[in-house]
């Protein structure tokens, strides 16, 4: 689960999100709406502990511990997963052998004397992962990203999220510049995600999103500040 507790971040010496209390349980889905500069976008990266935003007051919980004095790798060991919107390239890391160093370090944390994965047990391991979200096994001998569509890093992301199986998956705007099909794809795939268990938080302003998911909870954020919230998908 994720919960925060009158979070309260600055950057650059600047406020700009003030007691932002938003929770998400486990098997939810949890809606962030709000304008361009609102502040979607900065709240996400706070989650992660970005360097540039200093949390002024409030707690972030994940699964019951406080983590904003934590690190961004100890953040994310402890199962906190954040699908950006600006997604980079990294030329000379092939896919399967990213992935399958994830798939091992996430088996290490659960055991410390597992064995890793050798490539043909995780090519089959992946494989299924990889057809249910449409992208090709000839992928794995790819670069990370490199060349990539929008919509095939949107899959790409989605893909290590099945991987990793975090406790908590944020999305920022994943959504965005999808072509209506991928985005009905996406919105297929977060009921999959939650059903594992994850708290998955969504934030986006794609009404076809908003629409077709399944949401439990909606906030909206404005200036910076949670300015309302209600069950289910869309504000009234």
């Amino acid at each position: 689960m994720l919960l925060t507790e009158w979070l309260s971040v600055s950057t650059g010496g600047s406020a700009i999100l003030f007691d932002v209390s938003i929770s998400v349980g486990a098997g939810e889905i949890v809606a962030l709406i709000g304008p361009n500069g609102s502040g979607k976008s900065s709240f996400s990266l706070a989650l992660l502990g970005h360097p540039d935003y200093r949390i002024d007051a409030g707690h972030i919980w994940l699964d019951g511990e406080m983590i904003e004095s934590l690190p961004p790798e100890e953040r994310s060991a402890r199962g906190l997963f954040l699908a950006m919107q600006k997604i980079p390239e990294i030329p000379g890391i092939r896919i399967g052998e990213y992935l399958r160093t994830l798939a091992n370090a996430r088996a290490k944390r659960g055991d410390p004397q597992t064995k890793p994965i050798s490539p043909f047990v995780f090519a089959r391991y992946v494989r299924p992962f990889m057809q249910r979200i449409g992208i090709p096994e000839s992928f794995l001998d790819r670069d990370l990203n490199v060349g990539f569509s929008g919509g095939e890093r949107r899959r790409m992301e989605l893909l290590q999220a099945f991987v990793l199986e975090p406790s908590v998956l944020v999305f920022d705007e994943t959504d965005s510049g999808l072509d209506m099909a991928a985005v009905a794809n996406f919105a297929t795939v977060l009921p999959e995600l939650a059903t594992r268990g994850a708290a998955v938080l969504v934030i986006t302003h794609n009404q076809s999103l908003l629409e077709s998911v399944p949401f439990v909870r909606t906030y909206e954020l404005a200036v910076g500040r949670v300015v309302r919230s209600c069950p289910g998908s869309l504000l009234t």
